[in-house]
Parts: C-alpha cells; structure tokens; sequence
C-alpha cells in the first residue's frame, strides 16, 4: 500500500490499513477484531489470511455487505459461504489429489493422517478421504489432535502399531517440527508427506535432520520481481503467501479504482470481472464460484534442511 499511495493512492485519496492480529488459541478475537473494523473503522473491504479466520469473519462482513479477498484460505468451498468472498490462493484439493497420486504411485497401500482440528485440516482430511478410498476402496486411519497439541506420542504409536505405510500430516506449522522429532524417536520408518511450505523455518529449525526426506506440495514460486521488491522493503526472503496478500491488495486497488468508488456492491462487481490479472503469484482469475482458477502443483523433498523440486 505504501508503494500505492506514493503513486497517489485511489481515487485521489490515500489508502488506510487497518491491521487486526489473532492466534490459532483464541479465535474468538477475530470476531472481536472484525466487529471493530466494521463498525469502528467503518472499513470498505477485508483481507482474511487463513480458513480458520475466514469462517469467522464472512458472515459478520457479509451481513454488512463488505467485500472479503481471503489471501490463502486453502480449505475446500469456503467461497460457496458467501457470494462478496473471493481467494486469490486456490482450493488446496490440487495438492492432495498430488500426494494421493505420488503416494499411490510408489507402492503405498495403507494411509493414515494425523490431522489438526481446524476448518483448514479437517477440510485436507476430507478430501484426503474421499481421494484414497475411490483410489483404493479403503479408508485412511484418523488421528485428530488438538490445534495446539504439543505431544504426538499417542496417535504415533498407533500408526507404528497399525502397520501403515504413509502417514499425511495435516497439522500447523508450529506443530510440524515437533511430531517430525517424535516420528524419528518412535522409529516411524514410512513414507512422510507434509503440508505446504514445510520447509520454512518455523518446521527446519526444530526438526533439523528429522526432516530429511519429507515430501510436501508447492505451487509454482513467486515472480522473481516481486522477491526484490520484497527483499528491498523488508531485507528477508518473503514468506508463504506474501505474493497472495500482495495480489490481493492490488485487486482490491484495481477494483475500487474501476468502480471509481468504495461501494461494497461496485467493489464486488469489479472484482467478478476480474480475468488475466498479472499478478506476482501468477496468472488470476476468478471463476463463477470467486475461486482462482487452478495452478499448476508441485511436490518437493527436504534434502540437506531445503526443499528442493521432487524430480519424479
């Protein structure tokens, strides 16, 4: 925005961000955080970051017609929750049906997934499901902990005792590094498949050398301008889904200037309209659901503590 408003802002007036924060522990505060936005900062559209706060904030900002871009909210028909919700990062259905693929392709036979209560996992979970059973007529073992669990030695030893052979870990990131170290401790010799961005260092740091070898799915990375200009504001490398947050803002831009005002409705108008956008994470546009269309997914192996492109 600062980058916009050295340009002149939109439609002649300089642009405000209202910046709200929350944790996966209380997310009762997005509710809060939305209330005050609506109806203190009286605010002309919101940018939501994950599925988790998403579903809290549509009802609320679709009930006072303010139009919602969720940067990089994964889970499956969240845009059917509201006709003014529009995402820039695609449904994550193209990373599991990957996964299944790869997972099925070299010899894997029995699933199981420990999976995070959230909108986000449980949705990953679902499909996962659905995926490996029309796969292989059976269905994966579920393990579900809580989206702060710490201590994964439990459902670990199920899996170890239940003679599976993949394991799909649908947990935050803050929680990756963790079941990674105890996976080893439990002698879990099968096939481990992340979620995306497991290689960031929040997962690196505390696994270490227990991430060798995990699998996970990418999209395609970022333009290489857009990490400049990241590199250039902030000197460090952007992390995940910073070039989504950066495609939305400048939608919203181009669409509040197109409608040459700050109506909710027009806004929205614009944005369904929205086709070839150029933007730093690809191609967008919004089909009739307000989902990007697809990109094209990638797996990657940690090896040597990076995530490198799997070649298969």
């Amino acid at each position: 925005m600062n980058r916009a408003n050295a340009e002149g802002g939109v439609l002649g007036r300089e642009i405000e961000a209202k910046i709200e924060g929350f944790d996966y522990s209380d997310l009762k505060k997005v509710a809060n955080a939305t209330q005050k936005l609506l109806n203190i900062d009286k605010v002309s559209a919101i940018l939501t970051t994950w599925s988790e706060d998403t579903e809290i904030v549509v009802p609320l900002a679709t009930s006072a017609g303010v139009p919602l871009i969720t940067v990089a909210a994964g889970a499956r028909g969240i845009t059917a929750r509201s006709p003014i919700l529009f995402r820039v990062w695609p449904s994550d259905e193209g990373f599991v049906r990957k996964e299944v693929e790869y997972a099925l392709k070299n010899g894997k036979k029995r699933a199981a997934m420990i999976v995070g209560q959230s909108a986000y996992f449980l949705s990953l979970s679902e499909i996962t499901t659905e995926l490996w059973s029309a796969k292989t007529g059976s269905k994966p073992s579920v393990q579900e902990v809580s989206p702060t669990e710490s201590d994964f030695g439990s459902v670990l030893t199920k899996i170890r005792a239940g003679g599976y052979d993949v394991l799909f870990m649908r947990v935050a990131l803050e929680q990756m590094g963790n079941l990674l170290l105890q996976a080893h401790k439990h002698k879990l010799n099968i096939l481990l498949i992340g979620r995306q961005t497991s290689d960031s260092s929040s997962v690196l740091d505390v696994a270490k050398e227990t991430a060798e070898g995990l699998i996970f799915p990418a999209y395609e990375l970022a333009s290489g301008e857009f990490i400049k200009i990241y590199r250039t504001a902030y000197n460090e490398e952007p992390g995940p889904a910073a070039e989504y947050a950066f495609d939305a803002v400048n939608l919203l831009l181009l669409a509040i200037s197109r409608a040459g005002t700050t109506d909710g409705p027009k806004i929205v108008e614009q944005l369904y309209a929205v086709r070839d956008f150029a933007g730093a994470s690809g191609i967008i546009t919004f089909n009739s659901n307000r989902d990007r269309e697809t990109k094209p997914v990638i797996l990657k192996r940690i090896e040597a503590g990076k995530g490198v492109d799997l070649i298969e």
